[in-house]
C-alpha cells in the first residue's frame, strides 16, 4: 500500500470505521511512513478537539459551509495554487470534509459562556480607521506559508495570481505596489535590508530557496534542497547572522552567505524526526528534533551542545522552537496526540520543566514579562521560569500570537470574529474590535497595523479607541 492509497482511508481509521480488511494493511503503512503517520495523529487531535469544542447551530454550520463554497466557486481553477495547498498539507482537503461530516456526528459538550481572562469582558470596543488595503494576497488558513513579513517601509507578501503565487512589494505608508516578482512562490517569506528569502518550486518536486533583490524584486540567487526528496514540513530560512541565513529542510540545517547563496555549511540530524525552523541564540542556531534540541555554531555548524527530551514523544511532525534570554522552549508531538512543551536552561544546559497541552501550533517566548504563550484552541501563558500556568484566554482561533508595547495580539473566530488586544502580563483585554475573521497574524507596526483576512485583503489599519 502506497500514500496515496493510504490517506484516502485514514480518517475513517482514526474514527474507527474503516473496515477490518483495510484497517490492517493501513496501519501496516502507517507505522513505517512518518508523513502518513503525522497525518494520523492531525485527524486524532482533529477528532478529539472537535469532541470537546460546543456544538454549533445549524444556522452557523450552513452559513459556514456556504460562505467557503462560494469562495471557491469564484475563484478560477489555479494548478499553482493546489500545489501550494498539496505542498503545505498533504491531505487538507480530505481533513476539512471529515470536519464538517464529524463537526455533525462527534459528541459536544453543551454551549457554555467563554469568558475573558479575568472573568467577564471588560474590554473596550475601538473602530479601524482604514489607512490602505490591496486585494489579492493568497490566504491558506494555518499556514505560514501566506505570512506578511515588514521591513522598514516595505512589506511584502505572497500574491494571488492565476499563474501561481508571487512574491509582492508595498509601500508600507500608502500600500501602493513597489513590484512584483516574476518567478512562481510557495511563499514562506523571510527578509533583511538587502534581499527577501522565498520557496519556489523546482523540477520534480524538490524545493528551492530563492533570494530576491529587495530593492527590484530580481533575483539575486537560488539554492536547491539536498538530494530529491520533498520536504515534508516547509519552514521559511531566517537570518542568523550579518550575511548568512539559516534554512532547514526536512533532517538537515544549511546555513548560506546572503550575498550569493553558496554554502557555508550542511548539518545533518538523522533518526531524531523533522528539525524545526531555527531560532538565533547569541553566536548559535538553535534547532528542535522530535528527541532533542541542537545549538549549532553559526560560524562552523559545529555542536554547541544537544539536550535530549524526556517523554513519550512520537517523532513525527516539525516540532516548534523559541528563545527567550538563555532559555530554549520546545514543543514536540507527544503519542498521544497532545503537545509536550519543554523548558531548556542553555547555560546548564538541562531541561527545567516540561508541561503537556492540547495540541499547539504557535509558541511565542517573553523575556520582558517571563511569559511563554501557547496558541492551543485557545491562548495559554506560562510561567517561563516554573511552566506554572499564568492565565488563559478563551478564544477560539488559527492564527498566531504577536507581541508589541507589552499587548499581544489575536484573532477570536468565534461568533462574528474580534481581533483582542491582551495585556501580556495578565491575559485581561485591554481592547478589541469585532467583525474580524482571519487565520493570520495582525502584524504591529509603528501606530498602526496589518491584518490580512480570508478573503485574501491585506488591510492597514490605525485604532480609534
Amino acid at each position: 500500500m502506497d500514500c496515496e492509497q493510504a490517506r484516502d482511508k485514514l480518517e475513517l481509521l482514526a474514527t474507527g470505521d474503516l473496515p477490518e480488511a483495510d484497517r490492517q494493511a493501513v496501519q501496516a503503512h502507517v507505522r513505517t511512513c512518518p508523513a502518513c503517520m503525522a497525518a494520523m495523529d492531525d485527524y486524532r487531535a482533529l477528532i478529539a478537539k472537535m469532541r470537546s469544542t460546543p456544538r454549533p447551530s445549524e444556522a452557523d454550520l450552513v452559513a459556514a459551509i456556504c460562505s467557503a463554497a462560494r469562495n471557491e466557486i469564484a475563484r478560477p481553477t489555479r494548478p499553482a495554487r493546489a500545489r501550494l495547498l498539496l505542498f503545505g498539507a498533504s491531505a487538507l482537503a480530505a481533513t476539512l470534509l471529515a470536519a464538517v461530516v464529524l463537526w455533525r456526528l462527534l459528541p459536544h459538550p453543551a454551549d457554555s459562556a467563554r469568558p475573558l481572562a479575568g472573568g467577564g469582558s471588560t474590554a473596550k470596543v475601538v473602530s479601524l480607521e482604514r489607512a490602505w488595503q490591496h486585494a489579492g494576497a493568497r490566504a491558506v488558513p494555518v499556514s505560514d506559508a501566506t505570512a506578511v513579513v515588514v521591513r522598514g517601509n516595505s512589506v511584502y507578501l505572497l500574491g494571488d495570481e492565476p499563474d501561481g503565487g508571487h512574491v509582492v512589494a508595498l509601500d508600507a505608508t500608502t500600500g501602493q505596489v513597489t513590484w512584483q516578482a516574476k518567478p512562481e512562490s510557495l511563499g514562506y517569506l523571510s527578509a533583511d535590508d538587502d534581499h527577501v528569502y522565498c520557496l519556489a518550486p523546482a523540477d520534480n518536486g524538490v524545493t528551492e530557496l530563492l533570494a530576491l533583490d529587495a530593492r527590484s524584486g530580481e533575483v539575486t540567487w537560488r539554492f536547491r534542497q539536498d538530494g530529491r526528496t520533498r520536504l515534508q514540513a516547509p519552514c521559511r530560512a531566517i537570518v542568523a547572522a550579518p550575511g548568512k541565513v539559516a534554512w532547514t529542510t526536512n533532517t538537515t540545517v544549511h546555513m548560506l552567505n546572503s550575498a550569493d547563496g553558496s554554502p557555508a555549511w550542511a548539518r545533518p540530524i538523522l533518526q531524531e524526526g523533522l528539525l524545526s525552523a531555527g531560532a538565533v541564540m547569541g553566536d548559535s542556531v538553535c534547532v528542535a528534533s522530535g528527541i532533542a534540541v541542537h545549538a549549532l555554531a553559526v560560524a562552523s555548524g559545529e555542536t554547541r551542545w544537544r539536550q535530549a527530551i524526556s517523554g513519550e514523544l512520537s517523532r513525527v511532525g516539525r516540532p516548534l522552537l523559541a528563545v527567550g534570554g538563555e532559555r530554549a522552549f520546545a514543543v514536540l508531538r507527544q503519542r498521544s496526540g497532545k503537545s509536550r512543551v519543554v523548558c531548556l536552561d542553555t547555560a546548564l544546559r538541562r531541561e527545567v520543566w516540561s508541561v503537556t497541552a492540547e495540541p499547539v501550533f504557535h509558541v511565542l517566548a517573553d523575556t520582558v514579562t517571563g511569559n511563554v504563550f501557547l496558541r492551543e484552541q485557545d491562548v495559554v501563558a506560562l510561567d517561563a521560569a516554573t511552566g506554572a500556568k499564568r492565565w488563559t484566554q478563551s478564544a477560539r482561533g488559527c492564527g498566531p500570537v504577536t507581541l508589541a508595547g507589552g499587548q499581544l495580539y489575536l484573532v477570536d473566530t468565534s461568533d462574528r470574529g474580534r481581533l483582542l488586544a491582551l495585556n501580556s502580563r495578565t491575559g485581561s483585554a485591554e481592547w478589541e474590535m469585532t467583525g474580524i475573521r482571519s487565520c493570520d497574524p495582525f502584524v504591529p507596526v509603528a501606530n498602526a497595523g496589518l491584518l490580512k483576512t480570508s478573503e485574501g485583503v491585506l488591510q492597514a489599519m490605525t485604532l480609534q479607541h
